[in-house]
């Protein structure tokens, strides 16, 4: 039953960042079945108390992932089923894949769009503003390309959800490898 449980995370992982990549959005017909089916996986192993946990995990994941973005289009939704799968247990490893993939993400597209010195001082100034300086024209076409599909008009660079919540959803994979 573990195989089967760590295959749909994977699948839903690759299918919800190709499809925020190519639209920005990431489709309720991967989205809701897989909260649901979720609920129903936690309700079946333990009871009322795997229910509860499955929807406790599902606001962790999503609170923990998009605390410092804007999310929409599916991003709350996928975290929402992510974390039915995976549990509060399995938060921990989560967390840490899903943070390490938006710092080295948030890194390299403000290597792509800052000179050197423009990056230290792109650092400063978001750590004084809390604000991300407008350059979105230099970040990646494709992270563009897809928050303009999405209806986001604005300036500053962006990096589609789906991708951080990938990053946890195969860190919690490989935790539970081990």
């Amino acid at each position: 039953m573990q195989e089967i449980k760590l295959l749909i995370l994977a699948l839903s992982a690759v299918v919800a960042t190709i499809t925020d990549l190519k639209s920005g959005l990431i489709k309720n017909w991967l989205t809701l079945p897989l909260w649901f089916s979720g609920l129903i996986y936690s309700f079946y192993l333990n009871g009322f108390n795997g229910l509860i946990s499955a929807l406790g995990a599902g606001l962790l994941v999503v609170i923990t992932t998009f605390r410092f973005s804007t999310p929409g289009g599916g991003d709350i939704k996928l975290g929402l089923g992510v974390g039915a799968w995976i549990g509060v247990n399995g938060w921990p490893p989560y967390f840490i894949g899903a943070a390490l993939t938006r710092i080295i993400l948030s890194l390299i597209v403000k290597l792509k769009i800052y000179t050197p010195q423009g990056f230290l001082n792109g650092l400063k100034l978001e750590m004084v503003t809390f604000q991300m300086p407008p350059a979105g024209e230099r970040n990646f076409a494709i992270f563009q390309n897809a928050a303009k599909s999405a209806g986001y008009n604005g300036d500053a660079p962006v990096v589609p959800g789906a991708l951080w919540v990938a990053g946890g959803v195969f860190a919690y994979i490989i935790a539970a490898l081990l």
